[in-house]
């Protein structure tokens, strides 16, 4: 058995035996510390807790955890196989054995003086309120205080018991407890100064007596000494003064030279830096750039003053801009500028762009020039068709060149032709077959374009498949409602629309070059290409 120098109870979490139980013996821990991992494991998990909890040089383990005799089993090849002893198993697995308080000995088992057991109650109660809790830790005294499992006993109230949770505990330590601590006694020698200085207080401490020496030294060799340490001392001084001179000009020449050193790295940084802008400022594709580049009608296809003029036209009207599936939060931050991205627009339109092309020059994505590219499209149709291009009265006849009136065209209203753009072949046979031109052999749109002599454009049309015929789009355009009734109507020979200008009162002109004289062609073949 273990000696009485060892602890109370039982070292593991799930047992309640104590020196006090009847028929149990105790066997210490410190060989089962020299034993295989697999031994010490088995150990844990009956003790219930870890290596580091377990005091190997003092906790003992009884004999309830063996399901051998005592007789029978060897601690040093039996392992403990039970792990809730029949008393363990009959209590409470989660709450300790003793009271948590530092100055309390009190277990389940200890009386009161009529013989009664003591009450316990559960810390969890008040560890959730920081009032009731600091409150009970002035009494507890503990500094690892298990909040979850601990028990405090009913000793710590003077009345016996705890009436509610507000009733905080008023004893830190209990009556049995104090009587069980030695006193102390105050050691004579302690009491005798004490006694010295109560007698000798408030008295004058005597004066000694001077002796006074004959110095057989002459007072000017004194003198003589002094000096010469006085000077030897500002010696000393003086070259710690010099050497600590050098030193710190050894560190300005330091400081210096570094000085130095960073002012070129700082110009240096700084003419990087203005590069970088001067780069940053070449790559990035924005209105000012282009602008200032020059490069506006390269990339838009209208010059300077006709894209600003076109955007001061577009100006009222860009409340009425909506960006389709814009998952804007509302800050109104934006990727681009209105003007950039009207440039944007008018590029890809330009060259045919894709938008992953478009989208890298303007470090944006896809999805966002896909929403500007169908947002701005959306804005300048509804915005061109709702303006009324047709001439006022009078209009043609007072601006129509002389071209047009020596070539025998005076009465001429309208020019009109139509133009085919490629666009890319469908998956479906029958969206191919009617949008492939014979004439372009691909797969086209047809679009017709009208304006008047004088060069104002009259009317663009839709976008119509490939083999539409000009008549019908001439037909479902409605341009012919436009001119004066009356009036000539210019086209190509390709044109076959006599006789919807018929029905319309209007005469049809189809120009065949060839037949006219040369002079005349050229001249009137300039004025179209002016004026278009």
């Amino acid at each position: 058995m273990a000696s009485t120098k060892w602890h109370w109870s039982c070292s593991s979490n799930y047992c309640r035996n104590s020196w006090r139980t009847p028929e149990i013996s105790y066997r210490r821990l410190t060989k089962a510390q020299q034993t295989s991992k697999e031994v010490i494991t088995q150990y844990l998990n009956v003790l219930g807790k870890t290596k580091g909890q377990v005091n190997w040089a003092k906790d003992v383990l009884c004999t309830a955890h063996w399901s051998k005799r005592p007789e029978i089993f060897d601690i040093n090849i039996d392992v403990p196989d039970v792990k809730f002893p029949a008393r363990g198993a009959e209590s409470d697995k989660n709450w300790h054995w003793n009271c948590s308080g530092v100055l309390c000995n009190n277990s389940w088992r200890t009386k009161d003086r009529n013989g009664a057991k003591l009450k316990h109650y559960k810390l969890s109660e008040v560890a959730k309120d920081k009032g009731l809790k600091a409150a009970y830790d002035k009494i507890l005294k503990n500094k690892k205080t298990n909040w979850k499992k601990g028990v405090i006993c009913s000793e710590h109230w003077s009345k016996g018991f705890r009436s509610s949770l507000e009733d905080l505990p008023d004893r830190s330590t209990t009556p049995a407890y104090a009587q069980s601590q030695p006193s102390y006694i105050t050691p004579a020698s302690n009491i005798a100064s004490a006694k010295r200085c109560l007698i000798d207080e408030g008295k004058e401490p005597k004066s000694r007596r001077k002796i006074e020496r004959l110095d057989p030294k002459d007072p000017k060799d004194e003198i003589i000494e002094t000096v010469s340490k006085e000077n030897s001392e500002l010696k000393t001084e003086l070259l710690i003064l010099k050497q600590k001179l050098e030193a710190k000009e050894m560190e300005m020449s330091k400081m210096a030279k570094e000085l130095d050193t960073l002012q070129l790295d700082e110009m240096q940084c700084k003419k990087q830096l203005e590069s970088f802008k001067l780069e940053f400022e070449r790559s990035r594709f924005t209105y000012e750039h282009i602008m200032k580049a020059g490069q506006c009608f390269y990339m838009t296809g209208l010059t300077d003053l006709e894209f600003n003029c076109l955007f001061d036209c577009v100006e009222p009207y860009l409340s009425c801009l909506i960006y389709p599936d814009c998952k804007c939060n509302g800050s109104g931050n934006r990727k681009m500028d209105i003007k950039t991205e009207l440039m944007a627009f008018m590029t890809i339109l330009r060259h045919a762009l894709h938008l992953g092309i478009i989208a890298w020059m303007t470090n944006t994505s896809i999805a966002t020039q896909s929403r500007i590219f169908v947002a701005w499209s959306v804005f300048l149709v509804e915005l061109f068709d709702s303006i009324d291009l047709a001439p006022l009265p009078g209009e043609i006849e007072a601006f129509i060149p002389t071209e047009f009136i020596n070539a025998g065209f005076g009465d001429a209203s309208c020019l009109g032709d139509c133009t085919e753009t490629k666009i890319s072949a469908s998956e479906n046979f029958d969206v191919n077959n009617i949008t492939f031109s014979q004439y372009k052999n691909h797969t086209t749109g047809k679009t017709a374009v009208w304006i008047t002599p004088h060069g104002t454009l009259l009317q663009c049309s839709a976008t119509y498949p490939g083999t539409t015929s000009d008549n019908d789009i001439t037909e479902q355009s409605g341009v012919l409602d436009m001119v004066r009734r009356g009036s000539v109507v210019l086209t190509d020979k390709g044109f076959g629309i006599t006789e919807l200008c018929l029905q319309k009162s209007l005469h049809h002109y189809r120009l065949s070059l060839s037949l006219m004289p040369n002079m005349m062609r050229l001249t009137l073949v300039k004025t179209l290409i002016l004026q278009l």
